[in-house]
């Protein structure tokens, strides 16, 4: 059974090569210039509605199709473990409530034009999910349409778990290594994938190194063995700063 897709944060599209042959893309969007370009290249026919913020107001106002599934990750960096964690006080975060507003408009045109509500699939960090201020909560209560952010049962929400008000929403956290991904039975190793002079704007210094370090052992984390083996390299031996491909 073939559907149609929206696309936000789109990057380079893995969803579109996932779903090649079962599902047709409607539009992207994604701001960044070399993922455009990509786009751009592969996918010449979608358009690339670019910043995601102005699509609640296009699809209202019937300037671009309501999808089927609405698909996206939105930025990561303001919930992950390995930076700042300012969560929804960083723009980059605060474009995850971003998305309630565009699925809303979707669901709105939809109901005008007797379809069923669209299927929202999202993907992000696990670190999103025990953030200070409660980010996944008011995501939940978003889509659930609470007036209230929703509260875990812990001191953070579970790995996995479900919520049914006037929509179903369920979450699960996924580990990588099961999909394909490389991990320690693979050839391939981190350091394999590091280069030396780039730009700094894509570099991993001495000092990012030593705070993952630091702030996985506070946390009681256990670091992929490869990426400690990196880390650890980099922390005590380089003084140049790495890249990864």
């Amino acid at each position: 059974m073939s559907f149609t897709y929206g696309s936000v944060c789109s990057g380079i599209e893995a969803v579109s090569v996932a779903w090649d042959n079962m599902a047709t893309p409607l539009w992207f969007s994604e701001i960044e210039p070399f993922p455009s370009a990509i786009l751009a290249h592969h996918y010449p026919n979608i358009p690339n509605l670019s910043d995601m913020t102005s699509l609640p107001e296009r699809i209202l106002n019937r300037e671009i199709l309501a999808p089927d599934v609405l698909v996206g990750g939105t930025p990561c960096q303001a919930f992950s473990v390995a930076g700042k964690r300012l969560s929804l006080n960083d723009e980059r975060g605060n474009l995850t409530l971003v998305l309630i507003h565009i699925l809303e408009a979707i669901d709105y045109v939809r109901h005008q034009d007797r379809k069923p509500p669209c299927i929202l699939l999202w993907e992000n960090v696990p670190g999103v999910l025990s953030t200070k201020d409660n980010a996944f909560g008011h995501l939940l209560a978003g889509l659930a349409q609470e007036s209230e952010p929703l509260q875990p049962t812990g001191r953070k929400w579970t790995n996995a778990g479900y919520v049914h008000t006037k929509r179903t929403i369920t979450w699960r956290i996924l580990d990588a290594q099961y999909f394909g991904v490389p991990n320690d039975a693979n050839e391939c190793s981190l350091w394999q994938v590091l280069e030396a002079e780039v730009s700094q704007k894509y570099s991993l210094s001495k000092k990012a190194c030593e705070g993952i370090l630091r702030r996985a052992e506070r946390r009681g984390k256990v670091l992929p063995p490869l990426l400690k083996v990196a880390l650890d390299n980099i922390s005590k031996q380089c003084k140049k700063t790495y890249s990864l491909k």
